[in-house]
């Protein structure tokens, strides 16, 4: 038994590093039209995906564990180039606030060109019960990464103060989210929510 725990343990661990293989070709294939370093595609990822608050130079740089040199870096890139524009923060003119040009939405829109769309097809390949069981499976394992410090920032509801596990006894929607007064199923939690506070349970 423990052999066996042990044989597919390590077929995990190469199949994980398959994947972060098949992340960095993909990427390298996108750089050879369009110029852009692995990083400078994340952080056009990263402008699509968050709210006004998340998209400064120290949120990048702390989301995506880079140092915030190397985030300023690649903005002047983005910038220079026309994917990105920068407007300095009302509330605080210290700060800059970013967000994608029209240049930039545009390339994210070409498929062959985007990442997610890229992965898109191999997950709809999958049934939505094998979708349903790797997304328990993968917000558990992205959530101790995290605990364990080896992940910078990770929003999931399973790393936040305001979650609780299993409060109701309700097969369909055990859980509890304190700040948004909502019970939760496992396929209800968040994997990249804004109001997250962090703690290591």
């Amino acid at each position: 038994m423990v052999k066996h725990k042990n044989e597919i343990d390590e077929k995990l661990i190469y199949l994980f590093n398959k994947i972060s293989q098949i992340i960095r070709y993909i990427q390298w294939e996108i750089n050879k039209e369009t110029k852009l370093s692995p990083l400078m595609l994340q952080i056009l990822e990263y402008l699509s995906n968050n709210s006004r608050e998340l998209r400064t130079p120290h949120k990048i740089a702390e989301d995506l564990g880079v140092k915030r040199p190397t985030v300023t870096d690649s903005l002047k890139v983005l910038v220079k180039r026309g994917y990105v524009k920068e407007k300095l923060s009302e509330e605080d003119r210290r700060y800059k606030i970013l967000s994608l040009t029209k240049k930039g939405e545009d390339l994210l829109k070409r498929e062959e060109l985007n990442l997610k769309e890229i992965l898109k097809d191999s997950v709809d390949s999958l049934s939505n019960k094998e979708k349903e069981n790797l997304f328990i499976s993968l917000i558990k394992f992205i959530s101790d990464l995290n605990h364990r410090g080896l992940l910078p920032v990770v929003r999931v509801c399973l790393n936040c103060e305001n979650f609780e596990k299993n409060k109701f006894n309700d097969p369909d929607k055990p859980h509890y989210c304190r700040f948004l007064n909502i019970r939760m199923g496992d396929y209800d939690l968040s994997v990249n929510c804004e109001k997250n506070t962090f703690v290591n349970k």
